[in-house]
């Protein structure tokens, strides 16, 4: 209080995430604008990482599994680059409004990131909607969208089967008889190329 008007500082939670070379041991500190909570993946055969708000989404119980997320209320994911000087962010990008994403993968060619999640604003609105979504891999533009068949379960987890076909796991996969997301209903096998134009 100065002279009776009131001064408020505006401030914004910034989280750093510090890279530690054990030869020289020193630090280095890459700050992430958004990230409350720092998650990191290492994306597999690559120099690359992805950095990301980790939080939970959903709920324990009848089956389905709490998720930790990728994204969530629009924070942001970076993909981070290690490199012999360090390391250093390439990009970063916010999901679609509404998306929550809950795995990452990249494809077998490496042209894109195949990212799934749910969206309660589109579909049936209110209720989770999987969605997966595709995008190139160092533009980070989305090329294709794609909503599962069930209502009101979500994606929960997304790997690569081979170049063309990925397996998506609802959140009650523990539902099954086999416990380990083998039984049909509780999985979607999908074609890539049946989602995603020639020409990208």
């Amino acid at each position: 209080i100065d002279n009776g008007v009131h001064y408020e500082v505006p401030m914004q939670d910034v989280s750093y995430l510090t890279v530690l070379n054990t030869n020289t041991m020193s630090s280095t500190p890459i700050a992430l604008k958004g990230l409350n909570y720092i998650g990191i993946k290492q994306v597999k055969d690559t120099p690359y990482i992805i950095a990301y708000n980790a939080s939970t989404y959903g709920e324990n119980g009848r089956g389905r599994h709490r998720q930790t997320t990728i994204s969530q209320n629009g924070s942001p994911i970076y993909l981070l680059e290690n490199t012999q000087s360090g390391v250093r962010v390439i990009a970063s990008f916010i999901p679609k409004e509404g998306d929550v994403i809950t795995d990452i993968q990249l494809s077998e060619c490496g042209k894109y990131f195949y990212l799934c999640g749910t969206n309660k604003n589109q579909g049936y609105v209110g209720y989770d909607n999987p969605i997966l979504t595709i995008i190139k891999s160092f533009t980070l533009e989305e090329v294709a969208r794609y909503r599962g068949k069930r209502k009101d379960r979500y994606y929960a987890k997304v790997l690569c089967i081979d170049k063309e076909n990925i397996y998506v796991k609802y959140d009650d996969w523990s539902e099954t008889g086999y416990n380990d997301g083998r039984s049909p209903g509780h999985f979607e096998v999908i074609n890539i190329p049946s989602i995603v134009a020639p020409a990208n």
